[in-house]
Protein backbone atom coordinates (compact mmCIF):
# COMPACT_ATOMS: atom_id res chain seq x y z
CA UNK A 1 0.00 0.00 0.00
CA UNK A 2 1.20 3.46 -0.84
CA UNK A 3 2.19 5.87 1.73
CA UNK A 4 0.05 8.78 2.08
CA UNK A 5 1.55 11.85 2.03
CA UNK A 6 0.07 15.28 3.52
CA UNK A 7 -0.08 17.61 1.14
CA UNK A 8 1.28 21.28 3.11
CA UNK A 9 -1.10 23.71 4.22
CA UNK A 10 0.07 26.92 2.52
CA UNK A 11 -2.35 28.98 4.05
CA UNK A 12 -1.60 27.93 7.48
CA UNK A 13 1.87 29.44 6.86
CA UNK A 14 0.86 32.64 5.18
CA UNK A 15 -1.05 33.27 8.14
CA UNK A 16 1.74 32.64 10.28
CA UNK A 17 3.90 35.24 8.67
CA UNK A 18 0.75 37.63 8.41
CA UNK A 19 0.59 37.44 12.27
CA UNK A 20 4.28 37.63 12.75
CA UNK A 21 4.61 40.87 10.80
CA UNK A 22 1.23 42.37 12.56
CA UNK A 23 3.34 41.69 15.84
CA UNK A 24 6.40 43.55 14.76
CA UNK A 25 3.70 46.62 13.34
CA UNK A 26 1.93 46.24 16.80
CA UNK A 27 5.23 46.13 19.05
CA UNK A 28 5.90 50.11 16.89
CA UNK A 29 4.44 52.94 17.83
CA UNK A 30 2.51 53.30 14.53
CA UNK A 31 -0.29 51.83 16.88
CA UNK A 32 -0.23 55.12 19.44
CA UNK A 33 -0.11 57.20 16.58
CA UNK A 34 -3.67 57.63 16.40
CA UNK A 35 -4.47 59.32 20.01
CA UNK A 36 -1.32 61.30 19.74
CA UNK A 37 -2.68 64.64 18.54
CA UNK A 38 -0.44 65.01 15.70
CA UNK A 39 -2.90 64.40 12.54
CA UNK A 40 -5.84 65.72 11.26
CA UNK A 41 -9.26 63.44 12.38
CA UNK A 42 -8.98 61.62 9.36
CA UNK A 43 -5.69 60.67 9.47
CA UNK A 44 -6.36 59.60 13.10
CA UNK A 45 -9.29 57.53 11.99
CA UNK A 46 -7.35 55.92 9.54
CA UNK A 47 -4.42 54.84 11.26
CA UNK A 48 -6.97 53.57 14.66
CA UNK A 49 -8.54 51.60 11.92
CA UNK A 50 -5.26 49.87 10.64
CA UNK A 51 -5.02 49.40 14.75
CA UNK A 52 -8.06 47.25 14.89
CA UNK A 53 -6.47 45.01 12.15
CA UNK A 54 -3.02 45.13 13.21
CA UNK A 55 -4.61 43.80 16.74
CA UNK A 56 -5.30 40.65 15.13
CA UNK A 57 -2.10 39.03 15.48
CA UNK A 58 -1.81 37.11 18.10
CA UNK A 59 -5.04 35.52 17.88
CA UNK A 60 -4.57 34.06 13.95
CA UNK A 61 -1.52 32.52 15.82
CA UNK A 62 -4.71 30.64 18.31
CA UNK A 63 -6.73 30.09 15.30
CA UNK A 64 -3.51 28.14 13.77
CA UNK A 65 -2.70 26.39 16.71
CA UNK A 66 -6.53 24.87 16.59
CA UNK A 67 -6.46 24.15 13.18
CA UNK A 68 -3.01 22.55 13.12
CA UNK A 69 -3.12 20.46 16.39
CA UNK A 70 -6.64 19.42 17.72
CA UNK A 71 -7.25 17.80 14.57
CA UNK A 72 -4.56 15.47 14.89
CA UNK A 73 -4.80 12.00 16.14
CA UNK A 74 -1.48 10.97 18.09
CA UNK A 75 -1.30 9.61 21.33
CA UNK A 76 -0.84 11.91 24.59
CA UNK A 77 2.87 10.94 24.65
CA UNK A 78 3.88 13.09 22.37
CA UNK A 79 1.97 16.36 23.73
CA UNK A 80 3.53 15.69 26.83
CA UNK A 81 6.29 13.97 26.27
CA UNK A 82 7.42 15.84 23.04
CA UNK A 83 5.55 19.26 22.51
CA UNK A 84 5.06 20.73 25.86
CA UNK A 85 8.71 19.79 27.08
CA UNK A 86 10.01 21.67 24.26
CA UNK A 87 8.16 24.51 24.88
CA UNK A 88 9.02 24.51 28.38
CA UNK A 89 12.84 24.23 27.53
CA UNK A 90 11.91 27.29 24.45
CA UNK A 91 10.61 29.40 27.43
CA UNK A 92 13.63 28.91 29.89
CA UNK A 93 15.89 29.75 27.33
CA UNK A 94 14.18 32.54 26.05
CA UNK A 95 14.00 34.21 29.52
CA UNK A 96 17.86 33.55 30.01
CA UNK A 97 18.79 35.13 26.95
CA UNK A 98 16.20 38.30 27.59
CA UNK A 99 18.01 38.52 31.41
CA UNK A 100 21.34 38.29 29.89
CA UNK A 101 20.91 40.88 27.40
CA UNK A 102 19.28 42.83 29.45
CA UNK A 103 21.41 42.69 32.70
CA UNK A 104 24.74 42.01 31.78
CA UNK A 105 27.16 42.17 34.01
CA UNK A 106 24.40 42.74 36.74
CA UNK A 107 23.19 39.43 36.83
CA UNK A 108 21.69 37.28 39.90
CA UNK A 109 19.95 33.59 39.77
CA UNK A 110 17.47 34.88 42.35
CA UNK A 111 16.40 37.87 39.96
CA UNK A 112 16.38 35.36 36.88
CA UNK A 113 14.37 32.72 38.63
CA UNK A 114 11.55 35.43 39.83
CA UNK A 115 11.61 36.40 36.24
CA UNK A 116 10.90 32.98 34.88
CA UNK A 117 8.59 32.09 37.09
CA UNK A 118 6.75 34.91 36.99
CA UNK A 119 6.45 35.50 33.62
CA UNK A 120 7.43 38.86 33.67
CA UNK A 121 10.87 38.86 32.03
CA UNK A 122 9.17 40.72 29.31
CA UNK A 123 5.52 41.03 29.08
CA UNK A 124 5.40 40.46 25.19
CA UNK A 125 6.36 36.99 25.61
CA UNK A 126 3.48 35.80 27.57
CA UNK A 127 2.44 33.74 24.74
CA UNK A 128 4.53 31.44 25.31
CA UNK A 129 3.30 30.49 29.32
CA UNK A 130 -0.12 30.89 27.77
CA UNK A 131 0.58 28.15 24.76
CA UNK A 132 2.24 25.61 27.29
CA UNK A 133 -0.98 25.83 29.08
CA UNK A 134 -2.64 25.30 26.03
CA UNK A 135 -0.57 22.18 25.09
CA UNK A 136 -1.81 20.47 28.51
CA UNK A 137 -5.02 20.62 27.18
CA UNK A 138 -4.82 19.48 23.73
CA UNK A 139 -5.83 16.37 24.62
CA UNK A 140 -9.22 17.16 26.35
CA UNK A 141 -10.20 19.97 23.35
CA UNK A 142 -9.37 17.39 20.77
CA UNK A 143 -11.90 14.75 22.16
CA UNK A 144 -13.90 18.28 22.50
CA UNK A 145 -13.83 19.31 19.03
CA UNK A 146 -14.69 15.57 17.77
CA UNK A 147 -18.33 15.54 16.37
CA UNK A 148 -18.15 19.62 15.88
CA UNK A 149 -21.42 21.12 14.28
CA UNK A 150 -22.27 24.10 12.95
CA UNK A 151 -24.28 25.00 15.59
CA UNK A 152 -21.96 24.17 18.30
CA UNK A 153 -19.81 27.20 16.25
CA UNK A 154 -22.42 29.57 16.11
CA UNK A 155 -22.85 29.32 19.52
CA UNK A 156 -19.91 29.67 20.91
CA UNK A 157 -19.33 33.33 18.13
CA UNK A 158 -22.86 34.77 19.66
CA UNK A 159 -21.73 34.07 23.25
CA UNK A 160 -18.61 36.01 22.23
CA UNK A 161 -20.61 38.36 20.42
CA UNK A 162 -22.42 38.90 23.98
CA UNK A 163 -19.43 39.40 26.22
CA UNK A 164 -16.93 41.25 23.66
CA UNK A 165 -19.22 43.39 21.61
CA UNK A 166 -22.74 44.13 22.91
CA UNK A 167 -22.09 44.03 26.44
CA UNK A 168 -19.18 46.74 25.89
CA UNK A 169 -21.60 48.80 23.71
CA UNK A 170 -24.10 48.98 25.98
CA UNK A 171 -21.85 49.73 28.72
CA UNK A 172 -20.70 52.16 25.97
CA UNK A 173 -23.69 54.30 25.20
CA UNK A 174 -25.41 53.98 28.41
CA UNK A 175 -21.89 55.78 29.50
CA UNK A 176 -22.48 58.06 27.14
CA UNK A 177 -26.34 59.26 27.72
CA UNK A 178 -25.39 59.13 31.10
CA UNK A 179 -27.93 56.06 31.97
CA UNK A 180 -27.32 53.44 34.57
CA UNK A 181 -24.86 51.01 33.81
CA UNK A 182 -26.65 47.32 32.34
CA UNK A 183 -26.67 44.76 34.83
CA UNK A 184 -25.32 41.99 34.25
CA UNK A 185 -24.05 38.78 36.36
CA UNK A 186 -20.60 39.19 36.77
CA UNK A 187 -20.46 35.39 37.85
CA UNK A 188 -21.77 34.53 34.87
CA UNK A 189 -19.58 33.16 32.34
CA UNK A 190 -18.92 30.56 29.00
CA UNK A 191 -15.19 29.57 29.39
CA UNK A 192 -14.78 28.06 25.82
CA UNK A 193 -16.11 31.40 24.17
CA UNK A 194 -14.67 34.10 26.82
CA UNK A 195 -11.17 32.77 27.82
CA UNK A 196 -9.03 33.20 24.29
CA UNK A 197 -6.93 30.03 24.43
CA UNK A 198 -10.19 27.84 24.18
CA UNK A 199 -12.45 29.98 21.97
CA UNK A 200 -9.82 30.26 19.64
CA UNK A 201 -8.07 27.00 19.16
CA UNK A 202 -11.80 25.29 19.19
CA UNK A 203 -12.85 28.02 15.95
CA UNK A 204 -9.26 27.18 14.28
CA UNK A 205 -10.05 23.43 14.40
CA UNK A 206 -14.14 24.55 12.83
CA UNK A 207 -12.88 26.90 10.05
CA UNK A 208 -10.13 24.26 8.89
CA UNK A 209 -12.10 21.15 9.40
CA UNK A 210 -15.72 21.28 9.45
CA UNK A 211 -16.42 23.93 7.16
CA UNK A 212 -17.38 22.53 4.37
CA UNK A 213 -14.54 23.92 1.88
CA UNK A 214 -15.68 22.02 -1.25
CA UNK A 215 -18.63 24.55 -1.19
CA UNK A 216 -16.68 27.58 -0.95
CA UNK A 217 -17.30 29.95 -3.56
CA UNK A 218 -16.99 34.15 -4.38
CA UNK A 219 -19.35 34.53 -1.85
CA UNK A 220 -17.27 33.33 1.18
CA UNK A 221 -14.97 35.88 -0.13
CA UNK A 222 -17.50 38.89 0.01
CA UNK A 223 -18.74 37.86 2.96
CA UNK A 224 -15.13 37.95 5.27
CA UNK A 225 -14.33 41.13 3.61
CA UNK A 226 -17.96 42.81 4.46
CA UNK A 227 -16.94 40.80 8.11
CA UNK A 228 -12.96 42.17 7.88
CA UNK A 229 -14.17 46.13 7.05
CA UNK A 230 -17.65 45.83 9.12
CA UNK A 231 -16.03 45.10 12.49
CA UNK A 232 -13.01 47.13 12.07
CA UNK A 233 -15.17 50.14 10.76
CA UNK A 234 -17.45 49.57 14.28
CA UNK A 235 -14.28 49.35 16.48
CA UNK A 236 -12.53 52.36 15.01
CA UNK A 237 -15.96 54.50 15.11
CA UNK A 238 -16.77 53.99 18.91
CA UNK A 239 -12.76 54.36 19.31
CA UNK A 240 -12.46 57.90 17.41
CA UNK A 241 -15.91 59.00 19.23
CA UNK A 242 -14.58 58.15 23.01
CA UNK A 243 -11.48 59.52 22.37
CA UNK A 244 -12.91 62.91 19.98
CA UNK A 245 -15.41 63.21 23.42
CA UNK A 246 -13.22 62.82 26.42
CA UNK A 247 -9.62 60.61 25.87
CA UNK A 248 -8.12 57.94 23.77
CA UNK A 249 -8.08 54.85 24.91
CA UNK A 250 -7.34 51.37 23.37
CA UNK A 251 -10.21 49.67 25.40
CA UNK A 252 -12.80 49.04 22.57
CA UNK A 253 -10.44 48.55 19.65
CA UNK A 254 -10.35 44.39 20.40
CA UNK A 255 -14.22 44.80 20.57
CA UNK A 256 -14.22 43.02 17.48
CA UNK A 257 -11.28 41.11 17.29
CA UNK A 258 -12.82 37.66 17.17
CA UNK A 259 -14.66 38.21 13.82
CA UNK A 260 -11.75 40.37 12.20
CA UNK A 261 -9.34 37.53 12.77
CA UNK A 262 -11.75 34.65 11.93
CA UNK A 263 -12.84 36.01 8.69
CA UNK A 264 -9.32 36.65 7.70
CA UNK A 265 -8.73 33.53 8.38
CA UNK A 266 -11.35 32.73 5.94
CA UNK A 267 -10.72 34.84 3.47
CA UNK A 268 -7.12 33.92 2.89
CA UNK A 269 -7.83 29.97 2.89
CA UNK A 270 -10.08 30.77 0.22
CA UNK A 271 -7.85 32.80 -1.89
CA UNK A 272 -5.51 30.03 -1.63
CA UNK A 273 -7.79 27.13 -2.70
CA UNK A 274 -9.19 29.82 -5.46
CA UNK A 275 -5.63 30.41 -6.80
CA UNK A 276 -4.86 26.01 -6.83
CA UNK A 277 -1.35 25.04 -7.80
CA UNK A 278 1.09 27.84 -6.34
CA UNK A 279 4.43 28.84 -7.89
CA UNK A 280 7.41 26.93 -6.72
CA UNK A 281 9.01 30.07 -5.87
CA UNK A 282 6.10 30.84 -3.63
CA UNK A 283 5.53 27.93 -1.81
CA UNK A 284 9.36 27.71 -1.56
CA UNK A 285 9.61 30.91 0.53
CA UNK A 286 6.62 29.67 2.18
CA UNK A 287 8.31 26.71 3.51
CA UNK A 288 11.40 28.58 4.00
CA UNK A 289 10.12 31.60 6.26
CA UNK A 290 7.45 30.03 8.47
CA UNK A 291 9.27 27.68 10.26
CA UNK A 292 11.44 31.05 11.67
CA UNK A 293 8.30 33.04 12.13
CA UNK A 294 8.46 31.77 16.12
CA UNK A 295 11.66 33.26 16.39
CA UNK A 296 10.70 36.44 15.17
CA UNK A 297 8.06 36.77 17.82
CA UNK A 298 10.83 35.95 20.47
CA UNK A 299 13.74 38.06 19.40
CA UNK A 300 11.81 41.66 18.25
CA UNK A 301 10.90 42.68 21.90
CA UNK A 302 14.47 41.85 23.05
CA UNK A 303 16.81 43.36 20.69
CA UNK A 304 14.30 46.29 19.26
CA UNK A 305 16.37 48.70 21.06
CA UNK A 306 19.56 47.64 19.14
CA UNK A 307 17.67 46.86 15.34
CA UNK A 308 15.44 49.79 14.88
CA UNK A 309 17.96 52.47 15.53
CA UNK A 310 19.83 50.44 12.46
CA UNK A 311 17.54 50.03 10.44
CA UNK A 312 15.85 53.36 10.78
CA UNK A 313 18.60 55.39 11.31
CA UNK A 314 19.73 57.14 7.81
CA UNK A 315 16.00 58.58 7.83
CA UNK A 316 16.80 61.03 10.70
CA UNK A 317 15.45 62.60 13.19
CA UNK A 318 12.20 64.22 11.25
CA UNK A 319 11.36 61.14 9.78
CA UNK A 320 7.40 60.42 9.74
CA UNK A 321 7.06 57.79 12.70
CA UNK A 322 4.56 56.07 9.81
CA UNK A 323 7.16 55.59 7.70
CA UNK A 324 9.51 54.28 9.94
CA UNK A 325 7.34 51.66 11.77
CA UNK A 326 6.03 50.67 8.59
CA UNK A 327 9.98 50.07 7.14
CA UNK A 328 11.32 48.66 10.19
CA UNK A 329 8.31 46.49 10.42
CA UNK A 330 9.10 45.27 7.37
CA UNK A 331 12.55 44.70 7.39
CA UNK A 332 12.36 44.35 10.82
CA UNK A 333 10.77 40.66 10.16
CA UNK A 334 13.85 39.79 7.55
CA UNK A 335 16.55 40.62 10.53
CA UNK A 336 14.92 38.33 12.95
CA UNK A 337 13.95 36.28 10.43
CA UNK A 338 17.80 35.59 9.28
CA UNK A 339 18.53 35.60 13.45
CA UNK A 340 16.44 32.86 13.61
CA UNK A 341 18.05 30.67 10.33
CA UNK A 342 21.42 31.46 12.00
CA UNK A 343 20.40 30.19 15.35
CA UNK A 344 17.91 27.46 14.08
CA UNK A 345 21.97 25.94 12.84
CA UNK A 346 23.16 25.29 16.10
CA UNK A 347 22.87 22.35 18.21
CA UNK A 348 20.31 22.19 20.72
CA UNK A 349 18.50 25.44 19.58
CA UNK A 350 17.90 23.35 15.99
CA UNK A 351 15.23 21.04 18.45
CA UNK A 352 13.37 23.83 20.35
CA UNK A 353 13.55 27.15 18.02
Amino acid sequence: MEKTVKKRKYHLDFLRILAAFLIVVNHSEIVELYGSGAYSTAGSFALCWMTTLVVINIYLFYLISGALLLGKEEPNRVIYGKRLPRFLALTVVTVAFTYVFRCFPNLNAGDFFRGLFAGNMDVTHWYLYTYMGFLVMVPFLRRAVRGMTHTDAIALVCFRALFDTLLPLARYVTTYKGWADVPFPGSFGVPLAAIDILFYPILGYYLENVLPWEKANWKWAALSGVVIAGSSLLSTLVTMHQGLRTAFSGSYLRMNVYATAMAAFVLVKYLFLRAGELPRWFTKILETACPLMLGVYILEPVLRPVVKPLLIGWMGPGASPIVTSLWYSFFGVVVYSAMTWVLRKLPGLREIL
